[in-house]
């Protein structure tokens, strides 16, 4: 609408930006919008909402951090604990066990008789005859 004793066009409208540093790039600020509709709380919400999730994103890099320092320790761990059990048992009994298996190997019993010879005994005893 053009206003003849401003000798300028007048436009109604809104603004549409991204976010408060887009308006304030473009020179307006939170009072030139206007405060007879919903414009301003739409602004400032938007603001808000972006704010938490940035808040939120940053509190999750901090978990997943965490996490892989926490993982990082957690396979150390288990190669100190894998050296050591490797130093107590054999290797290949250790992962027989990991696996659930049973650690030895079974076998049927025979019967070994032990028969000793008169006297052998006797010379046992004596070291130095």
């Amino acid at each position: 609408m053009y206003m003849e004793e401003w000798r300028s066009m007048v436009y109604l409208g809104t603004p549409v930006m991204r976010d408060l540093d887009a308006m304030v790039h473009t020179g307006l600020y939170i009072n030139d919008l206007s405060m007879h509709d919903f414009s301003r709380d739409m602004v400032l919400a938007g603001q808000q909402q972006s704010a938490e999730l940035k808040l939120a994103l940053d509190q999750e890099l901090q978990k997943s951090k965490q996490l892989e320092e926490s993982m990082r320790k957690l396979d150390i761990e288990m190669r100190r604990t894998d050296e050591l059990l490797y130093q107590m048992i054999p290797k290949q009994v250790a992962d027989r066990l990991r696996k659930g298996e049973a650690s030895v190997e079974t076998c049927q019993w025979k019967k070994i008789d032990f028969h000793g010879a008169w006297g052998f005994l006797d010379d046992l005893s004596d070291p130095f005859p």
